[in-house]
Protein backbone atom coordinates (compact mmCIF):
# COMPACT_ATOMS: atom_id res chain seq x y z
CA UNK A 1 0.00 0.00 0.00
CA UNK A 2 1.38 3.40 -1.20
CA UNK A 3 0.82 5.86 1.50
CA UNK A 4 0.84 9.73 0.03
CA UNK A 5 2.50 12.52 1.77
CA UNK A 6 0.22 15.26 0.96
CA UNK A 7 -2.55 16.14 -1.93
CA UNK A 8 0.01 17.31 -4.78
CA UNK A 9 1.84 13.59 -4.83
CA UNK A 10 -1.31 12.03 -5.29
CA UNK A 11 -2.38 13.79 -7.43
CA UNK A 12 0.93 13.68 -9.64
CA UNK A 13 0.99 9.66 -9.31
CA UNK A 14 -2.67 9.51 -10.49
CA UNK A 15 -1.77 11.62 -13.38
CA UNK A 16 1.16 9.71 -14.05
CA UNK A 17 -0.97 6.37 -14.09
CA UNK A 18 -1.36 4.75 -17.70
CA UNK A 19 -4.65 3.44 -16.34
CA UNK A 20 -6.01 6.51 -16.03
CA UNK A 21 -5.39 8.58 -19.47
CA UNK A 22 -7.63 8.64 -21.73
CA UNK A 23 -7.36 6.61 -24.68
CA UNK A 24 -7.18 8.97 -28.10
CA UNK A 25 -9.95 8.38 -30.11
CA UNK A 26 -7.74 8.26 -33.09
CA UNK A 27 -5.67 4.95 -31.44
CA UNK A 28 -8.82 2.98 -31.13
CA UNK A 29 -10.01 3.45 -34.00
CA UNK A 30 -7.01 2.31 -35.69
CA UNK A 31 -6.65 -0.74 -33.47
CA UNK A 32 -10.49 -1.43 -34.18
CA UNK A 33 -9.89 -1.67 -37.70
CA UNK A 34 -9.34 -5.18 -39.46
CA UNK A 35 -7.65 -6.12 -42.47
CA UNK A 36 -9.32 -5.81 -45.76
CA UNK A 37 -8.64 -9.40 -46.41
CA UNK A 38 -10.10 -10.63 -42.76
CA UNK A 39 -13.32 -8.63 -43.35
CA UNK A 40 -13.74 -10.22 -46.70
CA UNK A 41 -13.06 -13.60 -45.46
CA UNK A 42 -15.39 -13.38 -42.75
CA UNK A 43 -17.65 -12.42 -45.27
CA UNK A 44 -17.35 -15.30 -47.14
CA UNK A 45 -17.76 -17.78 -44.89
CA UNK A 46 -21.13 -16.77 -43.86
CA UNK A 47 -21.82 -16.78 -47.58
CA UNK A 48 -20.86 -20.31 -47.86
CA UNK A 49 -22.59 -21.02 -44.97
CA UNK A 50 -25.61 -19.98 -45.75
CA UNK A 51 -25.63 -21.27 -48.98
CA UNK A 52 -24.59 -25.06 -47.14
CA UNK A 53 -27.83 -24.36 -45.32
CA UNK A 54 -29.88 -24.09 -48.02
CA UNK A 55 -29.02 -26.82 -50.22
CA UNK A 56 -29.31 -29.07 -47.46
CA UNK A 57 -33.07 -28.10 -46.85
CA UNK A 58 -33.48 -28.13 -50.14
CA UNK A 59 -31.86 -31.79 -50.86
CA UNK A 60 -34.31 -32.63 -47.23
CA UNK A 61 -37.25 -31.46 -48.31
CA UNK A 62 -37.57 -31.22 -52.01
CA UNK A 63 -35.67 -33.44 -55.14
CA UNK A 64 -35.91 -32.79 -58.49
CA UNK A 65 -36.94 -35.82 -61.57
CA UNK A 66 -37.17 -35.09 -65.04
CA UNK A 67 -40.37 -36.55 -67.13
CA UNK A 68 -39.59 -39.40 -69.76
CA UNK A 69 -42.39 -40.41 -72.35
CA UNK A 70 -45.71 -38.66 -72.85
CA UNK A 71 -48.23 -40.12 -70.92
CA UNK A 72 -48.86 -36.28 -68.92
CA UNK A 73 -49.61 -34.52 -71.91
CA UNK A 74 -50.68 -31.82 -71.99
CA UNK A 75 -50.11 -31.22 -68.42
CA UNK A 76 -46.47 -32.24 -68.36
CA UNK A 77 -43.78 -32.89 -71.95
CA UNK A 78 -40.97 -35.12 -71.95
CA UNK A 79 -37.33 -33.95 -70.51
CA UNK A 80 -39.74 -31.38 -68.42
CA UNK A 81 -38.03 -30.83 -65.33
CA UNK A 82 -39.87 -30.61 -61.80
CA UNK A 83 -39.69 -30.44 -58.09
CA UNK A 84 -41.27 -33.11 -56.08
CA UNK A 85 -41.51 -33.15 -52.06
CA UNK A 86 -43.39 -35.60 -50.08
CA UNK A 87 -43.35 -33.68 -47.12
CA UNK A 88 -46.70 -33.93 -44.62
CA UNK A 89 -48.26 -35.10 -47.80
CA UNK A 90 -52.00 -37.42 -47.96
CA UNK A 91 -52.61 -38.26 -51.75
CA UNK A 92 -56.12 -36.95 -52.88
CA UNK A 93 -58.02 -36.90 -56.23
CA UNK A 94 -56.38 -34.65 -58.78
CA UNK A 95 -52.74 -34.77 -57.41
CA UNK A 96 -49.89 -35.35 -59.77
CA UNK A 97 -47.65 -38.13 -57.60
CA UNK A 98 -44.56 -39.86 -58.77
CA UNK A 99 -44.76 -43.48 -57.47
CA UNK A 100 -43.79 -47.39 -57.76
CA UNK A 101 -45.98 -49.96 -59.10
CA UNK A 102 -45.19 -53.51 -59.30
CA UNK A 103 -47.33 -53.78 -62.74
CA UNK A 104 -44.45 -51.36 -64.26
CA UNK A 105 -40.59 -52.30 -64.42
CA UNK A 106 -41.36 -54.52 -61.56
CA UNK A 107 -41.82 -51.88 -59.44
CA UNK A 108 -38.51 -50.94 -60.23
CA UNK A 109 -38.50 -47.54 -62.07
CA UNK A 110 -40.83 -44.89 -61.08
CA UNK A 111 -43.50 -43.14 -63.08
CA UNK A 112 -45.61 -39.83 -62.83
CA UNK A 113 -49.56 -40.24 -62.70
CA UNK A 114 -52.80 -38.38 -61.02
CA UNK A 115 -54.75 -39.68 -58.19
CA UNK A 116 -58.18 -40.16 -59.38
CA UNK A 117 -59.30 -42.04 -56.74
CA UNK A 118 -58.15 -43.47 -52.77
CA UNK A 119 -58.62 -46.35 -50.41
CA UNK A 120 -62.44 -46.83 -50.64
CA UNK A 121 -63.58 -44.23 -53.03
CA UNK A 122 -65.53 -45.54 -56.31
CA UNK A 123 -64.25 -44.93 -59.83
CA UNK A 124 -67.06 -44.65 -62.33
CA UNK A 125 -65.63 -44.26 -66.23
CA UNK A 126 -67.39 -43.29 -69.29
CA UNK A 127 -64.80 -44.56 -71.95
CA UNK A 128 -67.49 -42.84 -74.85
CA UNK A 129 -67.73 -39.78 -73.63
CA UNK A 130 -64.12 -39.30 -71.74
CA UNK A 131 -65.92 -38.58 -68.34
CA UNK A 132 -64.67 -40.08 -64.62
CA UNK A 133 -66.84 -39.51 -61.45
CA UNK A 134 -65.42 -40.36 -58.07
CA UNK A 135 -67.92 -41.16 -55.13
CA UNK A 136 -70.74 -40.05 -57.94
CA UNK A 137 -68.94 -36.42 -58.44
CA UNK A 138 -68.34 -35.89 -62.04
CA UNK A 139 -64.71 -34.90 -62.14
CA UNK A 140 -63.78 -31.57 -64.12
CA UNK A 141 -60.80 -32.58 -66.30
CA UNK A 142 -60.01 -29.47 -68.24
CA UNK A 143 -56.66 -31.34 -68.40
CA UNK A 144 -56.29 -34.48 -70.10
CA UNK A 145 -55.54 -34.32 -73.75
CA UNK A 146 -58.31 -36.19 -75.71
CA UNK A 147 -58.10 -37.86 -79.26
CA UNK A 148 -61.46 -36.72 -81.30
CA UNK A 149 -63.47 -39.22 -82.53
CA UNK A 150 -61.90 -42.03 -80.72
CA UNK A 151 -63.29 -43.62 -77.40
CA UNK A 152 -60.88 -43.39 -74.16
CA UNK A 153 -58.91 -46.85 -73.94
CA UNK A 154 -60.40 -49.45 -71.32
CA UNK A 155 -57.86 -52.03 -71.82
CA UNK A 156 -58.19 -54.76 -68.87
CA UNK A 157 -60.86 -52.82 -67.22
CA UNK A 158 -64.41 -55.16 -66.85
CA UNK A 159 -66.48 -52.30 -69.13
CA UNK A 160 -70.28 -53.22 -69.57
CA UNK A 161 -72.01 -50.13 -72.30
CA UNK A 162 -69.01 -48.40 -72.02
CA UNK A 163 -68.59 -48.01 -68.63
CA UNK A 164 -66.70 -49.33 -65.76
CA UNK A 165 -66.77 -49.42 -62.11
CA UNK A 166 -64.62 -50.10 -59.55
CA UNK A 167 -64.04 -49.34 -56.03
CA UNK A 168 -60.40 -48.84 -54.84
CA UNK A 169 -58.67 -50.83 -52.24
CA UNK A 170 -57.76 -49.73 -48.92
CA UNK A 171 -54.59 -48.09 -48.91
CA UNK A 172 -53.81 -47.80 -52.31
CA UNK A 173 -54.83 -44.91 -55.54
CA UNK A 174 -56.47 -45.75 -58.80
CA UNK A 175 -53.88 -43.63 -61.32
CA UNK A 176 -54.66 -41.75 -64.91
CA UNK A 177 -52.17 -40.63 -67.26
CA UNK A 178 -53.65 -37.05 -68.60
CA UNK A 179 -52.80 -38.63 -72.60
CA UNK A 180 -55.15 -40.84 -71.31
CA UNK A 181 -54.96 -43.24 -74.69
CA UNK A 182 -51.24 -42.66 -74.52
CA UNK A 183 -50.58 -43.94 -70.87
CA UNK A 184 -50.34 -46.76 -69.07
CA UNK A 185 -51.99 -47.09 -65.64
CA UNK A 186 -54.34 -48.64 -63.52
CA UNK A 187 -56.33 -49.36 -66.55
CA UNK A 188 -53.91 -51.35 -67.68
CA UNK A 189 -52.16 -53.16 -64.93
CA UNK A 190 -53.11 -56.45 -63.29
CA UNK A 191 -52.65 -55.20 -60.13
CA UNK A 192 -54.48 -52.28 -60.62
CA UNK A 193 -53.33 -49.99 -57.71
CA UNK A 194 -50.58 -48.45 -56.50
CA UNK A 195 -50.27 -48.75 -52.82
CA UNK A 196 -49.94 -46.16 -50.61
CA UNK A 197 -46.43 -47.04 -49.36
CA UNK A 198 -45.08 -46.78 -52.84
CA UNK A 199 -45.33 -42.94 -53.46
CA UNK A 200 -42.06 -41.30 -53.82
CA UNK A 201 -43.53 -37.79 -53.90
CA UNK A 202 -45.83 -34.94 -55.02
CA UNK A 203 -45.01 -33.03 -58.09
CA UNK A 204 -44.96 -29.50 -56.76
CA UNK A 205 -43.85 -27.21 -59.98
CA UNK A 206 -42.22 -27.66 -63.28
CA UNK A 207 -39.43 -25.13 -63.17
CA UNK A 208 -38.06 -25.71 -67.43
CA UNK A 209 -39.04 -25.52 -69.64
CA UNK A 210 -40.91 -22.64 -68.07
CA UNK A 211 -42.24 -22.01 -64.61
CA UNK A 212 -45.74 -24.23 -63.76
CA UNK A 213 -46.62 -24.56 -60.34
CA UNK A 214 -48.75 -27.62 -60.61
CA UNK A 215 -52.10 -28.56 -57.98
Amino acid sequence: VIIYADEEAFAEAANSDPANAQADPDQMEEKEKLPFYLTAFDSLKTLIFSLVAVLFLFTLLFRGVTVNGNSMNETLHNEDYLIISDLFYTPKTGDIIVAQSESYMDGKESLIKRVIATGGQTVRIDFSTWSVWVDGELLEENYIKRDAGRTMNSESMLVQNGIAEITVEEGCLFVMGDNRNDSKDSRFWDKQYVASGKIVAKVMLMYYPSLKILK
